[in-house]
């Protein structure tokens, strides 16, 4: 039960210093102060709404497994791609402390020591992991501080997590005494028209993988698309007439509207008027995928790591090793040759589907613009000649 305290309509006795008890906070407590309030003749208890009183024994039993497996519960109204992270990153957190604890898992609050994330941290430095190997460490191959920053990272956000319900204590000193990776801005390196032009090449415009390839080049290149976005596209997301395409799988799954030129139209069309297997689109209700992957028994929607596989393999028929030919230098060169080309910043950022201007201010310094040359140009003081 609850208590509250009142004082007493009589009180002619000298008061007492008494502690504070607004909410006990366990049975133990009123055991010992009740008496103490009734000898001071100064307090009436009166009975009121029910109070949680914390189960320290029960938590106090419950694994790092079992709350890394409810965090990631909590976690479900993420992306796949954020909760899959995540769980990489908290599986091989559970593994390293098990590891230095003798192959079984420490108390919560142990696993969670300044010095033994510190040696978490230096032991992801110490090693290179592969996301498409599972995770597995590749010998003499040291890990960039951006792929030690995708690990320890998860590690922060669930430290918070179990400390809003009390499992760990003093989480911000935590993490200030723990020397943490800083993350080195990435270094974009876009196509150049002569390397689009030897990617191009490479695609045979006689075979449906060269006719396809052809034309994902194109819609990568003039849209931005990122590469799960692209792979998630259907044929009734392309809207040919208006030469818009409908992204409704972005990141964080919001939705946006891109555009493409007749030149990437006509590609897409010949690859469906050709190549597409017709039948995909029988289920209105399951339209199939725009891009396809054929084998020799099975037809199926073209994967993100088959495309990074894809421009990887034409990168290196056409000679390439100065870039990196990935979907994603797509992205860079669609927007620098975006604002190149007078595009502005604020369309730009609808395109890509960015949150933050920010985020895209760092192709303004790339594509070499001049911004106070556009501000004298359009200042409203000037061209209204105020004085």
């Amino acid at each position: 039960m609850r208590y509250h305290l009142y004082p007493s309509a009589i009180d002619l006795r000298p008061k007492m210093q008494l502690p504070l008890l607004s909410q006990p906070s366990s049975l133990e407590d009123l055991r010992i102060y009740l008496p103490t309030l009734r000898l001071a003749g100064v307090i009436a208890m009166q009975k009121t709404s029910p109070v949680r009183i914390p189960n320290t024994k029960l938590r106090r039993r419950q694994s790092l497994d079992d709350l890394a497996e409810d965090w990631l519960a909590s976690c479900n109204e993420l992306s796949p791609k954020t909760i899959e992270r995540y769980s990489r990153a908290v599986r091989y957190f559970l593994t390293f402390v098990r590891h230095l604890n003798g192959d079984q898992l420490p108390a919560v609050a142990e696993a969670f020591e300044p010095e033994l994330m510190q040696d978490f941290i230096t032991e992801l430095r110490a090693s290179y992991r592969s996301k498409h190997s599972g995770g597995a460490k590749i010998v003499g191959r040291r890990a960039s501080e951006s792929t030690v920053d995708s690990y320890y990272r998860p590690i922060r956000t669930w430290s918070y997590w179990l400390a809003d319900r009390d499992y760990i204590s003093e989480v911000d000193k935590l993490w200030r005494l723990v020397r943490l990776p800083k993350r080195q801005k990435p270094q974009i390196e876009p196509f150049s028209r002569e390397q689009v032009d030897a990617l191009l090449a490479c695609c045979d415009g006689y075979s449906e993988h060269g006719v396809r390839n052809h034309a994902i080049i194109l819609t990568l290149l003039d849209t931005g698309a990122r590469a799960q976005e692209l792979c998630s596209l259907t044929l009734a997301d392309i809207n040919f007439a208006a030469l818009t395409i409908r992204v409704l799988h972005g990141k964080g799954d919001k939705p946006r509207m891109v555009r493409f030129g007749k030149a990437t139209k006509e590609a897409i069309l010949r690859y469906t008027n050709l190549y597409r297997p017709p039948d995909l689109d029988n289920d209105p209700s399951q339209p199939g995928p725009l891009f396809v992957s054929r084998n020799a028994s099975t037809i199926g929607s073209l994967t993100v790591r088959g495309l990074e596989m894809m421009i990887h393999k034409l990168g290196q028929a056409a000679g390439l090793r100065e870039v990196r030919c990935s979907p994603h230098t797509f992205r860079h060169t669609f927007a620098l040759n975006f604002l190149r080309n007078g595009g502005q910043l604020a369309e730009l950022q609808a395109l890509l589907g960015h949150e933050q201007l920010g985020t895209v201010l760092i192709y303004v310094k790339l594509a070499g613009l001049d911004l106070s040359a556009a501000m004298r140009k359009a200042s409203p003081v000037d061209n209204w000649k105020l004085r």
